[in-house]
């Protein structure tokens, strides 16, 4: 609105004031109050009413054709699903050139995760060029470009990572442009499908062998899995070109053969939730930090993920007895992932990263009371005072005077205040550091403006990517150039305009800011004491497990305080994840009360990040630590190369849930969904020994569902006992059964022992560390408020009923 009146009250100042309006004014586009007139596109490839006609090269003089001869006809090329022609025709030279574009293996992908494009450049002739991505997605427009050069009669691959949504499909372009001309072109689309595994296959373990296409999965009924070959550029493109692989496997000469950069990229992955296979018989693995080396059982917990050693089985060929389903994060498959913690909806529903970096960066406008009153006194100058004290004097004529001489005075004030407005900003960033065991994941988002109009934008380091918010639509289109040197994010504004670029990828700037210790877990609780090991202060630190979270306040440098987390073992559908017990007071402010002061928590940000997690954020097992600090700089700089100190930084570190004592309690393991309702189908015995069908939703009468358990090796110091483990949390199951692999059958619970509510799981179920369990629940019992299913140790295993097979 004061957008309006300033328009209004600067457009009654004459000429003067329309020139001023525009400029003062300039920012409001960035807004969105008012609007940016946009040229309309237009693809000429598309028009059904006259396409454009292909230009005809000027042959050489002296072979100049007949003048009946007409040019040759090109037999256009039919699309295929990954690699589809589009725009406009090639020029002649571009028969010399192909492109081949896929996106993330053969064209799976996973949706809401970073996705790679390989792009497959084949010359006849030196070519030296740019490739141009462009992906649309969610109502945003990323262009990423990429410098080349292919030796003639050769080919070379290039990498680029793009996002995906976790709604929409995708709409992809790769582009060939040679001295400023586009030679070819190509669309890209894929698939995406949860009930597909797909795995990479390093060049080692795959050579002199036959790696098949595909192959089922260990645990039958889960689906297959699809392999593929991992080139060393996608090794080399970051751990965001990895996020499209569930699992990777590979042999112990792959991983001591690895480049320092590439064994970072496959770390970082591993850390954030990655299966790794080592086809080898025992420890150590070439490469694995001390804490990740495999056990005598052999596996172990990796950061959020995991490494297991499958001894020559990958070697031999043994695909199906060991490759597993691994979890799933994002994506809508059954609404049994709510219950994890997270989200895909926004806490602040209205609000933008944008709007809280404009108060970052010292944009202030002035406030409406103010605007009115200028437009008041405006009106009265040129209108009754001046008409009235004019004729008092006897000099009415110099009323024509007046009037152009206000326009002057007061567009003078106006054009002095909004370029002090403009040039009073700062760059300002919003920055979010994610913390696993082994390394650091940082997404920084830059707001800036131009006084003059230009470019403005970012540099980050090599490994990076960009980042575009996912709730701030932008109506420009940030170009990203990608090298060895690092990424270049640039942004064509005009005068007096804002705007906002990000990157993301992995940083050492920063240590791990918290050490939790653990002094007692169980019965649905965790609590200990958390500590801050930075020399800055850090503030609304907050303890997130689940749907619950606990709020430490600030914690100084060095200091430490105590946390609990309850009712953890309570089935909590829905849950909001714990951002409202802890920050509600910055949560409940929308784009309608513009914020005025910085506030300590940029509850934009943590949307940004909540929201990218999915639903399954914080597992069963697992606890997230968060603190805010506004003492740490951007870790990208300007591209003046300036250092972005205004601004927020959240802090964000994962820890497992490590039981003190020397048993296995409610949250020692770590617990995810790997398959849900829409992609079950199992017959099983139900309660009353009927053999049924659970599948789908069954027309709401049930949903099923697929928990996989990620254990421990140790409890404590002691090594962990396979003969203790035990399923508790089932007594409102119709049907719950575990895959035991060495009988290579879907064990099931008796009905005595699902009233029991607590059923021995046999060893043979708990291979590589991992229990698979799959289960039934009626609708009504859905919904009520029951205990969480968990693994936990039994001090008596001869007590309890085990899963067996039961027959109708």
């Amino acid at each position: 609105m004061r957008y309006r009146i300033l328009r209004l009250l600067l457009g009654l100042l004459l000429p003067f004031g329309l020139v001023a309006g525009t400029a003062v004014t300039a920012h409001a586009q960035d807004d969105g109050d008012v609007p940016p007139a946009e040229e309309p596109e237009f693809d000429v490839a598309e028009d059904p009413a006259e396409p454009a006609p292909e230009p005809i090269p000027e042959p050489p003089i002296d072979e100049a054709p007949p003048a009946s001869e007409a040019p040759p006809v090109t037999e256009p090329e039919r699309p295929d699903e990954t690699n589809q022609r589009t725009g406009p025709r090639p020029d002649p030279d571009s028969s010399a050139v192909e492109l081949i574009a896929t996106v993330g293996l053969d064209g799976q992908f996973k949706q809401g995760e970073p996705t790679p494009i390989t792009v497959t450049v084949e010359a006849n002739r030196l070519l030296v060029g740019t490739l141009i991505f462009e992906n649309r997605v969610e109502r945003r427009t990323e262009r990423l470009q990429v410098d080349i050069e292919v030796p003639g009669a050769s080919s070379k691959q290039y990498v680029a990572v793009i996002s995906t949504s976790q709604w929409e499909a995708m709409n992809a372009t790769v582009e060939l442009e040679v001295d400023g001309e586009v030679i070819e072109a190509v669309e890209v689309d894929g698939g995406y499908d949860s009930e597909l595994e797909l795995v990479g296959v390093m060049a080692q373990l795959a050579s002199g062998r036959e790696i098949p296409e595909a192959s089922r999965l260990a645990v039958e009924g889960t689906g297959s899995a699809r392999l593929h070959p991992i080139s060393d550029e996608l090794l080399r493109a970051g751990p965001d070109a990895l996020a499209v692989y569930d699992s990777i496997a590979a042999s112990g000469r792959d991983l001591d053969a690895m480049a320092p950069e590439e064994l970072q990229n496959l770390l970082t992955w591993v850390d954030r939730g990655g299966h790794l296979y080592v086809d080898q018989v025992a420890a150590p693995v070439a490469g694995l930090p001390d804490p990740w080396q495999p056990t005598d059982l052999g596996w172990s917990r990796a950061g959020r993920g995991r490494v297991l050693l499958t001894g020559s089985q990958l070697g031999a060929g043994e695909w199906d007895q060991v490759l597993l389903p691994t979890p799933i994060d994002n994506g809508s498959v059954g609404i049994e992932f709510f219950e994890g913690g997270g989200s895909s909806f926004p806490l602040a529903n209205e609000q933008r990263l944008s709007e809280t970096l404009e108060t970052e960066a010292g944009f202030e406008l002035p406030s409406l009371r103010w605007l009115l009153i200028l437009l008041a006194s405006y009106v009265l100058l040129v209108g009754p005072i001046g008409y009235f004290v004019l004729r008092a004097f006897g000099r009415p004529q110099l009323f024509w005077l007046l009037v152009p001489l206000a326009a002057v005075l007061f567009t003078g004030f106006t054009w002095v205040t909004g370029s002090s407005i403009r040039n009073s900003t700062q760059a300002a960033h919003a920055t979010l550091v994610e913390f696993n065991d082994g390394g650091a994941i940082a997404r920084t988002f830059v707001y800036q403006n131009s006084r003059n109009g230009g470019d403005i934008g970012m540099v980050a380091p090599p490994s990076w990517n960009a980042a575009t918010p996912i709730r701030t639509p932008s109506r420009s289109r940030p170009t990203t150039s990608l090298s060895a040197g690092g990424l270049r994010s640039t942004l064509s504004v005009g005068p007096g305009d804002f705007g906002l670029v990000g990157a993301v990828g992995p940083t050492d700037n920063y240590e791990h800011p918290f050490t939790v210790d653990y002094e007692q877990t169980g019965n649905g609780t965790i609590e200990g004491t958390i500590t801050n090991n930075l020399d800055i202060r850090l503030r609304e630190v907050a303890v997130f497990a689940r749907g619950r979270a606990d709020s430490i306040g600030s914690l100084d440098p060095g200091e430490t305080e105590r946390f609990r987390v309850f009712g953890l073992d309570d089935f909590d559908f829905g849950s909001s994840g714990g951002e409202y017990e802890v920050w509600g007071r910055f949560i409940d402010r929308g784009r309608s009360s513009r914020l005025t002061t910085v506030p300590t928590v940029n509850i934009a940000l943590w949307d940004e990040y909540r929201t990218r997690q999915g639903p399954e954020a914080r597992p069963m097992g697992e606890i997230l630590v968060a603190g805010w600090t506004d003492a740490l700089p951007s870790p990208a700089t300007t591209l003046r190369d300036q250092t972005v100190e205004a601004g927020r930084t959240v802090l964000a570190q994962h820890f497992a849930v490590a039981d003190a004592g020397d048993a296995l309690t409610d949250m020692g393991s770590s617990r995810r969904m790997a398959r849900g309702s829409n992609d079950l189908d199992f017959e099983a015995v139900t309660r009353d020994g009927q053999l049924d069908d659970f599948g789908g939703f069954g027309g709401f009468d049930q949903t099923v569902g697929l928990h996989q358990f990620s254990l421990p090796t140790e409890i404590g110091t002691v090594r962990l006992d396979l003969n203790r483990l035990a399923v508790t949390g089932l007594d409102r199951t119709d049907v719950a059964q575990v895959w035991d692999h060495d009988a290579q059958l879907w064990l099931s619970a008796s009905d005595a022992a699902l009233r029991d509510d607590i059923v021995l799981v046999p060893p043979g179920a708990a291979r590589q560390g991992v229990i698979h369990l799959r289960w039934a629940i009626n609708q009504e019992n859905f919904w009520q408020n029951q205990t969480e299913i968990t693994v936990e140790y039994v001090d008596e295993p001869s007590r309890y009923l085990t899963f067996e097979a039961l027959e109708p």
